[in-house]
């Protein structure tokens, strides 16, 4: 993939609109992971073969630290069986294999290899930066020792505005490899200059140590095992001497110390009585944080890493149990898209990542999908991760005009570090209008005796981004608002981007009414937006004239619960079984949001939530805004 694809990709995936996504994996296939497991700092992404495809760190949106050989099907780290005869990584090629998450609260991977009856379980420490790898094989097919390989590439920055630039641009990533003591370190300085690089190389010659190594920041990834590794390897990723080859001809110990493109193998013996082997990775910015997680994880061992981990998942989850009857799957599910969104949270910022896969690109913040994240996280009263995805985004709000980035506006894409993660010229009506709404909408869940720093904190960026929304659509009716349309990879105007931009105008005219700074030019607008919208979707009599008004709620155009709505959300309940799952989750969120408060009606809705949110979660194991949508829509229908 070069980097004008992974700006197409990501730009077409921005949208709202489930055709979008849809429209990203035909460019660039599906997700290339089929489970995580993370804890909002450090993410690990396991691949349909059983090895990882994806470690971000320090947070979902960060560069991948792991290449994988996606053209040789090599995965970016794995586990081996050591033979007489070489080594046989897992899964073996004419094997069965099938990776799954826990059936508990805890985001626990469980892999089963059916040739070599290995069992492997991945999880990440909610309080460590430590990801463990655990593998456990049956007394008759116990190797006499294990390898595990590993192609971690550190990179300590993404490229603005250009999605999986680590990916891209192989000098952005990688530096040195070298094993002492049966730890295995990877790591890359924040500055990667001449000066740097010379000291590593003489290094590696026996000279002293580079300076980097003892100062400043940088990543660090060290792993190490138990039992022990008692031989090593560092080699090339590609070439000769790769660590590959070298570790399956054996020659083991010969080279410990690699510059460049690094990738690494150490081998482990198995104890036939306890056939099993743990492998703990562990990231920091400097060689003794990395150094410390990873002490500490092998003086606490894997039982009790895991122990922790499930404790302290059942423990942020409680809350997340619906406190209202619902059957015990849907229960599972509503945890399990809660589990998701945690996932792609970093707890540092507060943005949310749209899905921490690589392929499509979409460990980024899409502002536009916030209105959808933060109302399920309100609806889970979950909001203070509501209040700080806001200020997250809020942020962001540009304060001053640019070519092709004017006051008001919002980067489409955004990584944790606040950095554009698509084009600056890629202008978004759509964020902006959606932020308006949830910033109003979530004024209603603030408490009270916080109320008054909420909307102070909020003023200035309404003002920018309600100014901006009031410019763009002006004189609606003689100037079409165009925005860019992921659907179309060009800026476009539509029906859909004058109703979102009616909602948000709307909802900051409230918001400045709310807080005596009254904007009559907002009201005017709005007022014309709306003349425009019944113009084009009702006719005389006030009825819908356009083919699937539903996704139109947000605008208000008819009051929820108005009889005018009945055969159009009817119909579409009746085409959700012949939709795509994400087409079907979409149409039955908006549904749900029609039909709130109207129990009987909603109970229609309820033979439909379990089969259309598991036929999503089977595909898109960790995406956050169909999670979100499949939080709405639960906390609606059964909460009547």
């Amino acid at each position: 993939m070069n980097p004008i694809a992974a700006i197409l990709i990501l730009c077409a995936a921005m949208g709202e609109d489930t055709r979008a996504y849809e429209f990203a994996e035909e460019i660039a296939g599906t997700a290339d992971c089929v489970a995580f497991a993370g804890n909002g700092s450090l993410t690990v992404g396991i691949g349909a073969t059983g090895g990882v495809a994806v470690v971000r760190w320090p947070d979902p949106t960060a560069p991948n630290q792991v290449t994988p050989e996606v053209e040789h099907r090599m995965p970016g780290a794995m586990w081996g069986v050591v033979r007489g005869d070489g080594i046989g990584w897992l899964p073996f090629s004419d094997g069965a294999i099938r990776v799954v998450s826990s059936p508990g609260d805890a985001p626990v991977i469980a892999i089963e290899y059916e040739l070599g009856g290995a069992m492997e379980s991945v999880f990440v420490h909610p309080e460590l930066d430590v990801a463990v790898f655990h593998v456990e094989f049956k007394r008759e097919t116990t190797p006499p020792a294990v390898a595990w390989f590993a192609n971690f590439s550190p990179c300590t920055a993404s490229m603005p505005g250009v999605p999986s630039s680590e990916a891209l641009f192989p000098s952005r990533r990688d530096m040195i490899a070298f094993a002492e003591n049966g730890v295995t370190f990877h790591a890359r300085p924040d500055r990667a200059g001449n000066l740097e690089w010379t000291q590593t190389q003489a290094w590696t010659a026996g000279d002293k140590e580079p300076d980097w190594f003892k100062k400043g920041r940088g990543v660090w990834i060290g792993y190490a095992g138990e039992p022990q590794c008692s031989a090593s390897v560092c080699g090339q990723e590609r070439g000769e001497p790769s660590a590959l080859a070298l570790a399956e001809s054996g020659a083991w110990n010969q080279d410990i110390r690699c510059v460049g493109a690094c990738a690494s193998a150490s081998r482990m013996a198995i104890d036939p009585n306890r056939p099993v082997a743990t492998m703990f990775v562990a990231l920091g910015e400097n060689r003794g944080s990395a150094q410390s997680a990873l002490s500490t994880a092998r003086e606490r061992g894997y039982e009790r890493l895991l122990d922790e981990t499930k404790q302290w998942w059942a423990n942020r989850l409680t809350n997340a149990s619906l406190s209202y009857r619902a059957p015990d799957a849907i229960g599972r599910l509503y945890r399990r898209a809660l589990q998701n969104v945690l996932l792609c949270t970093d707890i540092e910022s507060g943005a949310i990542a749209r899905a921490p896969h690589s392929t499509p690109p979409l460990a980024v913040d899409f502002p536009r999908l916030a209105g959808w994240t933060a109302l399920a996280l309100d609806l889970a009263g979950e909001s203070e991760l509501v209040d700080r995805q806001l200020k997250f985004i809020a942020a962001h709000v540009r304060a001053q005009d640019a070519p092709g980035a004017p006051a008001g506006s919002l980067p489409a894409a955004l990584y944790a570090t606040g950095d554009d993660a698509a084009p600056s010229v890629v202008l978004d009506v759509h964020a902006p209008a959606w932020l308006l709404w949830t910033i109003w909408r979530h004024d209603a869940n603030v408490a009270d005796d916080q109320r008054e720093d909420y909307r102070a904190k909020m003023r200035n960026v309404v003002d920018l981004a309600g100014d901006f929304l009031a410019n763009t659509c002006r004189s609606v009716r003689d100037t079409r608002v165009f925005t860019f349309d992921p659907a179309r990879l060009s800026d476009a105007a539509s029906f859909d981007t004058i109703a979102i931009a009616c909602a948000g105008l709307r909802a900051a005219t409230s918001f400045a009414q709310a807080t005596g700074n009254d904007q009559p030019e907002w009201a005017a607008r709005v007022i014309e937006l709306e003349d425009y919208l019944r113009f084009h979707a009702l006719d005389t009599a006030g009825n819908f004239r356009i083919a699937d008004p539903v996704a139109l709620w947000p605008t208000e155009l008819i009051g929820v619960g108005d009889p005018r709505w009945a055969g159009h959300v009817q119909a579409a309940i009746d085409d959700i079984p012949s939709y795509t799952g994400p087409a079907a989750l979409k149409t039955l969120a908006n549904a749900a949001m029609l039909l709130r408060d109207q129990k009987d009606k909603l109970a229609v809705l309820r033979p439909l939530v379990e089969p259309t949110v598991q036929r999503v979660f089977d595909v898109y194991p960790c995406d956050s805004y169909y999670s979100a949508l499949a939080m709405a829509v639960i906390s609606i229908v059964y909460s009547a």
